[in-house]
């Protein structure tokens, strides 16, 4: 608690550590179910703390929600992204107040949402990124504060660094508003395209700490999707897994090498047609041993939640037991089973093979 208080990144940092090696459940947040500091630390100014803050709350596999609680999930499938991609949210009032600022973000990397003046506006595509990185709002005159509290209220926006900007009659009473977050910066309208890049460069070093290196990234990656893998196993009904499904689908997509297979596994226990679904896309669009496992997985969640597939899906698996090569053709044959197809699928099957 002292360490969020002082903003004492590096001491956060070993408590966490701590916590996380000693710590029951039961100590990890207030009885009452108020936010303890380890929740708490899910809304710190610092990715790194945050990562470690909900790696150590989903190994505690709480048995009952607590303030916060809806931050985890949505924290950890953030860390997925070691590719260092980054995305960025800009609501405005106006679209040429929009395009100026998506101009000066993507010149720094960001890819930037579409247009939108609230955060009910942008709910589709919000829910198609992994995770965001970066806000800017601009709202009309005496509305920026509700703005802010709109995007803060999003769990998946609640976190990251945020730039207001506006009209200077209105920064004297935004700025002592806002003075004491960390994760907030206040800017005017007219600060110019130099002045708006330095300042969003600074918010996000002081606000997420820097860019994180993609050695660490990937390591966060990898404890990330253990522990969303635990939660599966366990069907932890507090941080639910399937909460995860869209991101969880993206990050399978993006991914290469081991962490994609322990991608498939984790989306192989989620009950949704769409986790189905990609993991069979994802068996046609690989090859080899990869595309062996990948029919593991597939084969996994056809046992568990059944056929959740479309029929085009479905015949390209036939066709894959028909041709494919041995250990291809028998991992499709071990999937077509786990689906328990119809008699007109199965026939077709037995035909080919006679």
């Amino acid at each position: 608690g002292r360490a969020l208080t002082d903003r004492d990144t590096p001491l956060a940092r070993r408590a966490v550590e701590a916590i996380e090696r000693t710590a029951g459940p039961n100590q990890l947040w207030d009885r009452s179910g108020g936010a303890g500091p380890l929740a708490e630390a899910l809304g710190y100014p610092s990715r790194r703390v945050q990562y470690d803050a909900a790696l150590a709350l989903a190994a505690s596999m709480p048995a009952r929600e607590f303030t916060g609680s809806n931050r985890v999930i949505p924290t950890l499938t953030s860390a997925l992204r070691f590719s260092g991609q980054k995305f960025a949210v800009v609501l405005s009032e106006s679209q040429e107040q929009y395009s100026s600022v998506r101009g000066v973000l993507e010149e720094r990397g960001y890819t930037v949402l579409p247009f939108g003046s609230a955060v009910a506006e942008i709910a589709e595509p919000l829910v198609a990124v992994p995770g965001v990185d970066l806000i800017v709002v601009q709202a009309a005159p005496n509305a920026t504060t509700e703005l802010i509290n709109s995007v803060r209220n999003e769990a998946s926006l609640a976190a990251a660094p945020l730039l207001a900007l506006a009209p200077t009659p209105e920064l004297p009473r935004l700025r002592r508003a806002y003075d004491a977050d960390a994760s907030v910066a206040v800017r005017s309208l007219g600060i110019g395209d130099s002045g708006l890049a330095s300042t969003l460069d600074a918010l996000v070093d002081q606000a997420a700490g820097g860019e994180i290196s993609a050695e660490e990234a990937r390591d966060y990656a990898e404890r990330s999707v253990r522990v969303l893998r635990d939660l599966a196993v366990a069907s932890n009904e507090v941080l639910s897994v399937a909460d995860a499904t869209t991101s969880l689908v993206s990050a399978l997509v993006e991914a290469d090498g081991p962490i994609r297979l322990e991608i498939a596994e984790v989306l192989s226990m989620i009950d949704r047609p769409e986790a189905q679904q990609t993991l069979a896309q994802a068996v046609f669009d690989a090859a080899g041993s990869e595309r062996v496992s990948l029919l593991d997985s597939l084969a996994g969640s056809a046992r568990r939640h059944g056929n959740l597939l479309d029929q085009p899906l479905i015949d390209r698996l036939i066709e894959l037991a028909e041709t494919g090569a041995d250990e291809e053709a028998t991992g499709a044959a071990a999937v077509i089973g786990a689906l328990g197809l119809s008699q007109r699928d199965l026939v077709r099957l037995i035909l080919a093979e006679g």
